[in-house]
């Protein structure tokens, strides 16, 4: 299992778990307990479930469970947990807390190694590992007296509302021991959050380097909160963060700059404080000035060479990586040459070794020990020069995993380890006397897997475990003039191993990668100054790395090589050989220049002075600052970008310009109204030292005066005048005329003229003319062009101390010869058709046209014709066809077979050149034609649509003619079976349609009455629909109308056309065109036919009908029509307006008040309550009471009626006359008549209701029929 993680305390920095700690502790050591703060929180819940932790449950997913139940809703700003567990062998348990909306962490895993019980407090601010603490925890009171950090980040809920369920899960991952969870607590915190969330780490001085910071709002408000900052060096980053909700957060990017003048090993602290909301919150991030400035790589170890846990030692420019492990022990010398960067092999060791740490003395490098299958004592010497090992006296006890160090003739052994007991003895190998010294004096603590160093004069040795699962971070010194060990400054970290070592220029110790408690591989790298006592971080290393080893070369240049590698999720043997870069001199050098726009400028012109800076240094330009003092004589117009002006001085603050950085800017100036030099300074400055000051500044210098040209280039065809346009097109081979036209804009006479063509070469060279003010001159070139040719050309004028400049280009294009050939066929042999199609019957002459134009931009001046069919027309013919211009040339046949023939126009100049070459068709359908045309009722549908001989054209629309059976649309003409539909309905929105059906090609000869006759159905939408019925006569070219629907015509109708107009045509074709821009119209047909003979005829029998009838009395008369034409006829039946032929005829009278004849009544009837009641206003009025019948008018025939018959004292006597439509099918109808006096006084209404089912007509006073007396009435 691979584990990578961040500890908190070196947050930024990478760890790599590659197995867990050898064997089980054999001492214990008493954990710090939680400092009471930590306490002190907002918010504190507690369980106390006594839950029972089932033995070996994890593997099975078993785990036991308690809640605690967070009432109050509020934002995490920290959390704790507390634990108190009773459980043999602590490290069996597993826990993991989950929060309400699901987020969950793995709080603690395997605590350590054989301790029992849990009593801890959980903080990712405690400096302590779980894995550390090997006490027996005792029951509470107290509670919580150990402080871990948990495995997992508890800030991971920072930020989360805290509101709802909390989880803890606990299982047992081993067998034999069983415990309970006994209370748990968490200890919440409320507020603001400032974290940390990358560490930038230490930089080269001289450079910056970004720190991000994490404000969370931990608050109940929603507002920006204020940032503040304290530091020494310089730095930058904004002064709020924007605003912010509760829950919300933000990423703020500080910059600190270390300057130049610190020393290696000088620090800042930066503290950033965010507030607001009524709370605060502060970090702290510290930062270095570097030894190093990174890492490089060179030559890769040899593939199969490499290992880890080998020793590496530096002789004459060489590194020697002797031994190692790779899955076994190795006897390998592997030897890397710094000048070459290549590795070769020496001598194998006798013996393969691992866990070894070898020393070069006096040209020969001695390696003790170290680890086969066992712990070694046997020393191995190798003589450099003769590359031959030997051995010396064995070591006086077998150890591995020691220190190695070399000072004054001797080699020291530190500590290691001997397969079963952790060593704190020193010995000392004199190579002389060939003698170990067993007599020095022991460390305070055993050490295996130690780091040591020699500096000045004394061994340093740092780390190592003293236990198999015990980490120690203290260092301590041996000097040999003493004989004695001291204690210097402790790792940062609880404990480092395995870490590759090596004393950097008599002061540092250096610590590459490593391996601590929590893991086995990681890109850490820390430095020892033993000047300051003090560890410090260095750069991240690009590597993960354990077992790797370092050595020093003469230049204080630090190497290592191999190892064991994590990288891409494996780990592996590495196959890296890197070394330290050490920091430079860091100074910046800012280099300033400044140009002007124009140079001499005319009296009130704008000057636009760019300024570059650059920053050549190896230090970042902090605070860079460009000064630029403007002339005197200037107005100031503006600057860009962060710049302001005052009194004639503009101020550019760049902030922090890196190395290797430019900046432009911009000041824009208006020059004076006077003849004058100015003189521009301007100069770059910044915190940082800058030792090259030469750089830093710069002039420009920008004459003003009244001088001044301006030049007009223009290009053309006419040697006699200038053009008036700088671009034209011509033919290869043409000759164009360049005009040059200069004039004096400015205020003093120029008498010396230069012109230069960036094409043509010099035109005037110091041509001596007197150009007076507002004068102009003009010189012409001529030149013969066979390419696109752009040229510039730059006229210079001078009055003998001033000289100014203008320029102007102009544009040939040199295009190759075109033409475009149209043609047409027609019927008419004295003019061009407009089509290039026709139809015509057999024996027909025909007119082909065939008009050529002219596209090209030069004249044309023979010409060829040849047709596919009809041959050579013109061959050389001589015409000059200027360009744009047309010319046609017409050729009539006589055809009896359809055609179609291709002209091919050919122009060109003599040579042959300009050669241009176009073709264009037509086509000539010769037809038979039958008389008349046959009854077509599309009933085929889409099978047989369109019809045979029918053709559908699409002039550009979206949809075309089709049948309904395709449209699923109904046929709304009268017509039976399918009809033709142009459908925009049917097309869709946003679609157009612009169609034309034609019918086959017919004849009128020897018609006498011929009639098109067509069923219809038209729906109009919009104002440019359009639907036509048109004629052509001459097989198709033009068009004439017949019919045309531009308001909505709705079927089902039927419509005959009078075609004896066309009597005698041989070439007729009918065409119906349907044009919508939008949708929801539709032109239908149905029933087309041409008939030569066509008179419609009926007779009627008999021809008058009467019969008089008794009320009551039903009496049927039968009426015989008959079609005796030759059309099929369409039964319209219309009926007489006169009472008699109204239907159902009731008589109906009512007692009313007594009126006068002549008495004015305003009455209105009207139908109510029924869906096809008539529109308003279609009401009875002007109801008079006399005895005339009839007073009533009438304003619809087919509306309700009032007729008053007469009139009687004391009673109304009228016929109510009822019309019915025939398609009415409801039970009942009503109607309400209202008559009123002209004071109002006599209202009165009666409401009659006729049964349909019943066939009674009732008088009723309600709206519902249900009650009333029927009335009599007549049919």
């Amino acid at each position: 299992l691979v584990i990578l993680f961040s500890l908190a305390m070196v947050a930024g920095l990478a760890l790599a778990q590659e197995k867990a700690p050898e064997a089980a502790p054999t001492e214990r050591v008493v954990q710090e307990q939680a400092p009471e703060s930590v306490l002190a929180t907002t918010y504190v819940y507690t369980a106390t479930p006594s839950v029972a932790i089932p033995d070996n449950g994890c593997s099975a997913g078993t785990y036991a469970t308690s809640t605690i139940t967070v009432a109050d809703s509020f934002v995490i700003s920290d959390l704790n947990v507390g634990i108190w567990a009773t459980h043999t062998w602590r490290s069996d348990m597993d826990f993991r807390l989950y929060h309400p909306d699901g987020t969950s962490i793995d709080l603690l895993l395997d605590p350590d190694g054989s301790a029992d019980n849990l009593n801890a407090l959980l903080d990712d601010s405690s400096p302590n590992a779980a894995s550390s603490d090997t006490t027996n925890h005792l029951p509470p009171p107290p509670y919580y007296t150990a402080w871990y950090y948990p495995t997992g980040l508890l800030s991971t809920f920072n930020g989360k509302n805290a509101q709802g369920e909390w989880v803890i899960q606990v299982c047992d991952d081993a067998g034999g021991d069983t415990g309970s969870l006994n209370t748990w607590s968490m200890f919440f915190g409320s507020g603001l959050i400032l974290d940390v969330n990358t560490d930038g780490g230490a930089v080269c001085e001289g450079n910056d380097v970004d720190y991000t910071f994490t404000v969370v709002n931990a608050t109940a408000v929603t507002e920006s909160f204020t940032l503040n900052y304290t530091s020494t060096w310089p730095y930058a980053g904004p002064t709020a963060t924007s605003v912010l909700a509760p829950g919300e957060s933000e990423d703020i990017v500080v910059t600190v700059h270390v300057p130049n003048t610190a020393n290696v090993n000088d620090s800042d602290d930066l503290t950033v404080t965010v507030s607001g909301g009524g709370d605060s919150d502060q970090a702290t991030v510290t930062t270095p000035a570097s030894l190093i400035e990174g890492y490089t790589d060179y030559a890769d170890v040899p593939t199969g060479r490499r290992t880890r846990d080998h020793s590496l030692v530096y002789y004459d420019g060489k590194l020697y990586k002797i031994g190692g492990y790779d899955g076994s022990a190795r006897v390998y010398v592997d030897i890397y040459e710094i000048a070459t960067n290549t590795w070769t092999t020496g001598a194998d060791l006798p013996g393969a070794r691992y866990w070894l740490d070898c020393t070069e003395i006096a040209g020969k490098i001695y390696c003790a020990g170290g680890y086969q299958t066992s712990a070694q004592g046997t020393l191995y010497i190798y003589d450099i020069a003769t590359n031959t090992w030997s051995t010396g006296a064995a070591m006086p006890a077998n150890r591995y995993g020691y220190a190695g160090a070399a000072f004054a003739g001797k080699y020291y052994v530190i500590g290691g380890y001997s397969g079963s007991a952790y060593m704190d003895t020193l010995l000392a190998y004199d190579p002389i006397s060939d003698t170990w010294d067993i007599t020095l004096p022991s460390m305070s603590v055993a050490r295996r897997d130690g780091m040591a160093g020699v500096i000045g004069g004394k061994i340093y040795v740092t780390g190592g475990r003293s236990a198999a699962s015990t980490y120690v971070n203290t260092t301590e010194v041996y000097d040999p003039a003493l004989n004695a060990w001291s204690t210097a400054a402790s790792l940062t970290t609880t404990g480092w191993v395995r870490a590759a070592d090596a004393v950097k220029d008599d002061r540092y110790l250096m610590l590459l990668g490593g391996a601590s408690a929590d893991s086995s591989a990681s890109n850490y790298a820390l430095s020892y100054d033993a000047v300051d006592n003090v560890w410090r971080l260095l750069p991240t290393m690009d590597h993960l790395l354990y077992g790797s080893e370092a050595a020093s070369d003469a230049a204080g240049n630090i190497w290592a090589a191999s190892g064991r590698l994590y990288e891409n999720g494996t780990f592996s043997y590495s196959n890296y050989t890197f070394k330290l870069d050490e920091c430079g001199a860091a100074n910046a050098d800012l280099t300033c220049l400044k140009t002007d726009s124009a140079d001499p400028v005319s009296y009130g012109e704008l000057i636009t002075y760019t300024i570059y800076v650059t920053n050549t240094g190896n230090a970042d330009g902090w605070n860079t600052v460009v000064t630029d003092t403007l002339p005197a004589e200037v107005t100031f117009v503006s600057a860009s970008p962060a710049c302001t002006e005052n009194l004639g001085i503009v101020t550019c603050d760049l902030g922090s310009l890196g190395n290797g950085q430019s900046q432009q800017l911009e000041v824009v100036v208006t020059a004076p109204e006077a003849t004058v030099q100015l003189t521009n300074n301007v100069e770059v400055a910044s915190a940082e030292d800058d030792f090259n000051l030469a750089n830093n500044s710069d002039s420009e210098t920008t004459q003003v005066t009244n001088a001044s040209i301006e030049m007009v280039k223009t290009v053309g065809l006419d040697p006699s005048t200038c053009a008036t346009t700088n671009e034209i097109d011509v033919l290869s081979g043409t000759e164009v005329v360049y005009c040059y036209e200069v004039t004096n804009t400015g205020l003093i006479t120029f008498t010396d003229h230069t012109l230069v063509d960036s094409e043509l070469g010099n035109i005037l060279t110091g041509f001596t003319y007197s150009l007076a003010p507002n004068a102009s001159v003009y010189v012409t070139q001529t030149a013969v062009l066979t390419e696109t040719t752009i040229n510039q050309a730059t006229w210079t004028a001078s009055d003998g101390i001033l000289s100014v400049d203008y320029s102007d280009s102009a544009t040939v294009n040199v295009l190759p010869a075109t033409i475009t050939l149209t043609k047409t066929v027609g019927t008419n042999p004295h003019a061009c058709a407009t089509a290039n199609s026709v139809a015509v019957i057999p024996g027909t002459a025909v007119t082909y046209c065939y008009e050529v134009t002219n596209t090209s931009p030069g004249t044309l001046g023979l010409h060829d014709l040849v047709d596919s069919e009809l041959g050579t027309i013109l061959n050389g013919y001589a015409y000059a066809l200027e360009p744009g211009a047309s010319v046609f040339v017409t050729n009539t046949v006589t055809l009896n077979a359809s055609v179609i023939n291709t002209a091919t126009w050919t122009a060109y100049n003599a040579g042959p050149i300009h050669v241009a070459t176009a073709e264009a068709s037509a086509s000539v359908a010769v037809v038979t034609t039958s008389a008349g045309l046959p009854l077509e009722d599309f009933n085929a549908g889409t099978a047989g649509f369109p019809p045979a001989g029918w053709t559908i054209l699409n002039n550009g629309g979206t949809c075309v003619w089709e049948s309904t059976e395709t449209t699923s649309s109904a046929n709304l003409t009268g017509g039976d079976g399918y009809a033709a539909e142009a459908n925009a309905d049917d097309c869709g929105s946003g679609t157009s349609m612009n169609t034309e059906l034609r019918t086959p090609f017919f004849n009128l000869t020897g018609a006498t009455s011929p009639l098109l006759i067509y069923r219809y159905d038209y729906r109009d939408h919009d104002v440019a629909d359009q639907g036509t019925v048109d004629i052509s006569v001459d097989g198709g070219a033009t068009w004439i109308n017949l019919v045309t629907y531009l308001v909505s015509d709705r079927g089902p109708a039927q419509n005959l056309v009078d075609l004896s107009a066309y009597i005698d045509e041989p070439l007729l074709q009918i065409r119906f065109k349907y044009i919508a821009p939008g949708w929801e119209g539709w032109f239908q047909i149905d029933d087309v036919e041409v008939l030569l003979e066509a008179e419609p005829a009926i007779a009627v029998n008999p021809a008058e009908l009467a019969n008089a009838q008794l009320p009551d009395t039903i009496d049927t008369t039968t009426l015989n029509i008959a079609n005796t034409g030759s059309l099929t006829l369409t039964w319209d039946i219309f009926e007489d307006t006169a009472p008699i032929m109204q239907t159902p005829l009731v008589n109906w009278a009512d007692n009313f008040d007594s009126y006068g004849t002549g008495v004015q009544l305003h009455g209105l009837g009207g139908w109510k309550g029924w869906g096809n009641a008539p529109a308003a206003g279609a009401l009875t009025s002007n109801a008079q009471a006399r005895s005339v019948p009839n007073s009533v008018d009438v304003l619809t025939a087919t509306d309700l009626v009032h007729e008053y018959d007469g009139y009687t004292a004391g009673k109304w006597v009228y016929t109510v006359w009822q019309y019915i439509p025939s398609s009415y099918s409801g039970q009942t109808y009503f109607i309400l008549l209202n008559t009123y006096s002209d004071s109002g006084t006599n209202n009165w209404s009666v409401q009659l209701c006729f049964n349909s089912a019943t066939g009674q007509l009732i008088d009723d006073t309600t709206a519902d029929c249900s009650t009333g007396t029927a009335v009599s009435y007549v049919t």
